[in-house]
C-alpha cells in the first residue's frame, strides 16, 4: 500500500477554470474572469515565499491544522482561499495573532489537493489581490474572513506609459545609462 493518500474525490476534481461555465446572477451567460469573486473565504498563512496573482505554483502545508480548511474549500462553489505571507511561521498555527497577518494577500483557486506523510499539497492558481475586511472566525482554523478586492487599474497610468516609452526608446537606440 502506498503512503500517498488522496483526499476525497471532491478535492481533486476541480473544474478547469479555462473551460468552467459559471453562471451570472441572472442564471444566463458565461462569467468573465474577475466576476463572481467570493466575499467570504478561508485563509492560510504561508511563510516560505510570498504568493502573487498570475502565479501557478504548488503549495505544501501541514495536514494539522489545515486539512479541515482545504476540506471546506473543496466543498465551496468557488474552490478558492486566500494565502497571506508571513515572514516567520507562527509557533502554533491553531492559535496565532491574526493581527500579525499583512494587510493584503492573494486569492487563489485550489487544484489537485492531495495528502501525503502528514502534509497537504495543492496547486494554487493566483487570481487577484485581497484585503481582509472583517474576521468571521479567528480563534482557530479554519480561519474565515470577509474580503474586499482592491481596485486594479485596467489601463496603465501616464507615468507607466512614459517609463515604457523611455525603455523602448533606449532599447531601439542601444543607449547605455551611466551613473
Amino acid at each position: 500500500m502506498s503512503d500517498q493518500q488522496e483526499l476525497p474525490e471532491t478535492m481533486s476534481e476541480y473544474a478547469d477554470p479555462e473551460n468552467a461555465e459559471l453562471h451570472t446572477s441572472s442564471g444566463k451567460g458565461l462569467a468573465l474572469p474577475g466576476q463572481n469573486l467570493p466575499d467570504k473565504v478561508y485563509i492560510i498563512p504561508i511563510h516560505n515565499r510570498p504568493f502573487f496573482p498570475a502565479q501557478v505554483l504548488p503549495v505544501i502545508v501541514n495536514e494539522e491544522p489545515w486539512a479541515e480548511t482545504l476540506e471546506l474549500v473543496s466543498k465551496s462553489e468557488h474552490h478558492s482561499l486566500a494565502l497571506f505571507f508571513m515572514d516567520t511561521p507562527p509557533e502554533d498555527p491553531r492559535h496565532f495573532d491574526t493581527s500579525a497577518l499583512p494587510l493584503y494577500g492573494t486569492l487563489v483557486k485550489v487544484h489537485h489537493a492531495s495528502r501525503e506523510n502528514g502534509k497537504l499539497q495543492f496547486v494554487a492558481q493566483g487570481l487577484t489581490r485581497v484585503r481582509i475586511r472583517t474576521w468571521l472566525k479567528h480563534h482557530r482554523p479554519p480561519y474565515l474572513v470577509e474580503v474586499e478586492y482592491p481596485h486594479q487599474p485596467s489601463e496603465p497610468t501616464d507615468e507607466v506609459k512614459a517609463y515604457g516609452m523611455a525603455l523602448n526608446c533606449c532599447r531601439s537606440t542601444r543607449c547605455t545609462a551611466k551613473s
